[in-house]
């Protein structure tokens, strides 16, 4: 089934829920993932492997600080 089939299958199916709060859910997820979504461009596997390289890199190095001392950090700022 491809995108458009789909869409339509799945207005057809929303458009029978008569319970409110499913459709607020609903679209409290949808305006939540058009938010996420929207401004961001995918990464190569390429760019993601560099990526992971030099974050191994930074760990082997010691260059890594725990959640708490981020936290103070932000906070004397």
């Amino acid at each position: 089934m491809g995108l458009a089939e789909r869409k339509i299958s799945f207005l057809h199916q929303f458009l029978g829920v008569q319970n409110k709060e499913v459709v607020h859910k609903s679209e409290q997820l949808l305006h939540s993932l058009e938010g996420n979504l929207s401004g961001q461009n995918p990464i190569s596997v390429e760019d993601l492997l560099a990526r992971i390289a030099e974050a191994e890199a930074d760990a082997t190095a010691g260059r890594v600080m725990d959640s708490q001392s981020l936290r103070n950090q932000i906070k004397e700022r």
